[in-house]
């Protein structure tokens, strides 16, 4: 409303005409796009609108521009192909819009399938570096057998969508864009992860950025809200990575620093919080902060329904099985053995979810090796009793592991700390992607198992020139005038892709890695997956 917007409606629906008001076109550059847009200028049909303001989020190829109605031209004020083909739902973090990937990508159904899939994903990939300023090195990995292919197409199409690119220019130092799939991992996406923001999209079935969150209000009604997790919540923000272990002693804390430093204002409060309990007490005696005071009861709820899951799912058992498998060491760092005898009383419980079984299943299939292989999943599938569905779904499995490069160790967190019996041994295991960030940060990420899209690239790598200026994701502008200015402060850039998509633990990792090194890394991928979008996936293919 404060830009003049009246209303907001998708392009392919019937919608009431405004003769008099001007429309702004945001579209993809598809045949359906440019079909209703022709339709809304048809000159035998009633005025759709009195002028069009149109914005491609790519550029638009010749032969979709041939289709544009003659009709147009008279209408169309504005005409901008801006290269957004991407979504940032978190600062360093880039996400492709493309759930259903997976089938597409390590089993089409056709070679169309792959190859549609693969040119959406390189489009979008080179919108994203136009839009960021980079002509980055290129790199893949050596065992994804589609990783070269997929890397050639994003240095073709970013060459084409810069040809001619007003104000577009080399920087004088590139980033490097390493191109990943899901093989990379295949442990990473089922494991339980007990942070917050994981905890969250697993435990709670949370989808997107949208809560519906229900609450008492200022008269003591009950009252429901759908609220949006996203960056505009500072306390969201400062909690998305923070273990379950440490995340309610994390809120109180907080609370209380914010009734310290309003104690003057809060004389219906008194003392402070000690316990999520006593939190909760202490937010119903503040309705001169009824929006700060929604915040807070928004996440308590949150992570009181996150331990109530938790509790519920029988975490400390499951959990703590799938840790031993994927590191292949006990909380005590001792060597596990016999995995299927201690993995079949928990398949044979029948307080245990069908889906957690399924998982269990599936993180044996990708860390054990034998040659009963074939003959322990059966029994495995037999004890957990599952469905033909569920049973689709693990066969299919077998069909994404690929190879397993383990570029970095697990490391065994301090197990002495823990919070509602939540301790820090069922999270152990450590993605290994955060691995391979840490060696490219490094500088010494191997060529030979992480090649360059080129041997041009490969002589370049390495070559000194000044420090870019990075900016945040949800900030940066298609401006490219002042790519070269120097601050000291800066840092450099690595930009990792995922296809099939990236698990939670891989986006707090690249947190981690932005932390504790000279680089902001921002990881994209082609949607967040989580443990049930895999597994839906998996039953498609």
């Amino acid at each position: 409303m404060e830009e003049n917007v009246t209303i907001v409606e998708p392009i392919e629906k019937r919608r009431q005409p405004f003769p008099n008001l001007e429309a702004v076109y945001f579209l993809s550059p598809s045949i359906d796009s440019i079909a209703a847009l022709n339709a809304d200028f048809d000159p035998e049909a009633p005025v759709q609108y009195a002028a069009a303001h149109i914005f491609l989020t790519s550029r638009l190829p010749k032969t979709l521009f041939s289709k544009i109605s003659p009709s147009i031209a008279a209408k169309a004020k504005t005409f901008v192909e801006a290269n957004l083909e991407f979504l940032a739902p978190e600062a360093q973090v880039f996400d492709l819009g493309m759930e259903n990937t997976v089938r597409d990508l390590f089993h089409p159904k056709s070679e169309g399938d792959f190859v549609h899939a693969s040119h959406v994903i390189s489009t979008r990939l080179a919108s994203l570096c136009v839009t960021l300023g980079e002509d980055p090195y290129i790199r893949y990995a050596k065992h994804n057998p589609n990783g070269a292919a997929l890397a050639q197409q994003v240095q073709k199409k970013l060459a084409q969508m810069t040809t001619g690119l007003k104000n577009w220019h080399a920087p004088s130092k590139r980033t490097t864009l390493l191109i990943l799939d899901r093989t990379i991992d295949a442990v990473a996406p089922l494991l339980h992860e007990f942070t917050y923001q994981a905890m969250m999209h697993d435990l709670l079935g949370i989808k997107g950025i949208e809560y519906e969150h229900v609450f008492q209000n200022a008269l003591g009604g009950e009252e429901r809200s759908t609220v949006l997790l996203n960056e505009n919540d500072r306390l969201y923000c400062t909690l998305r990575h923070v273990h379950i272990g440490e995340c309610s002693k994390h809120l109180v804390n907080n609370f209380n620093e914010f009734v310290r430093n309003n104690q003057k204002i809060l004389n219906s409060a008194s003392g402070q919080a000690a316990s999520l309990k006593e939190m909760s007490e202490m937010i119903q005696k503040l309705p001169q902060f009824q929006e700060l005071k929604n915040k807070y009861s928004l996440h308590l709820d949150i992570a009181t329904k996150c331990m109530a899951a938790f509790h519920e799912r029988k975490m400390m058992t499951v959990a703590a099985l799938e840790q031993n498998m994927a590191t292949g060491e006990d909380e005590d760092g001792k060597k596990v053995k016999k995995i299927k005898q201690a993995l079949l009383p928990v398949l044979s419980d029948s307080e245990v979810k069908k889906e957690d079984k399924q998982r269990l299943i599936m993180i044996y299939m990708a860390t054990q090796k034998g040659d009963s292989m074939a003959a322990d999943v059966k029994e495995l599938v037999a004890a957990a009793n599952l469905s033909a569905a569920d049973q689709t779904c693990v066969n299919n499995f077998s069909k994404l592991i690929g190879t397993m490069e383990r570029v970095t160790v697990s490391k065994k967190k301090d197990s002495s700390k823990k919070d509602d019996d939540v301790p820090f041994v069922l999270s152990r295991y450590t993605p290994i992607l955060k691995g391979v960030l840490q060696a490219l940060a490094e500088g010494e990420l191997p060529a030979t198992t992480y090649p360059f899209v080129d041997e041009k690239q490969a002589v370049d790598f390495g070559n000194s020139a000044p420090k870019k200026k990075t900016k945040s994701l949800k900030t940066q502008v298609s401006s490219f005038s002042n790519r070269d200015k120097v601050d000291d402060g800066d840092r450099d850039r690595i930009i990792v892709f995922i296809g099939g998509g990236a698990a939670p633990s891989e986006l707090r990792t690249c947190y981690e890695i932005s932390s504790e090194s000279s680089h902001d890394v921002i990881l994209g991928h082609t949607a967040m997956l989580t443990p049930q979008l895999l597994m839906e996936e998996l039953k498609k293919m």
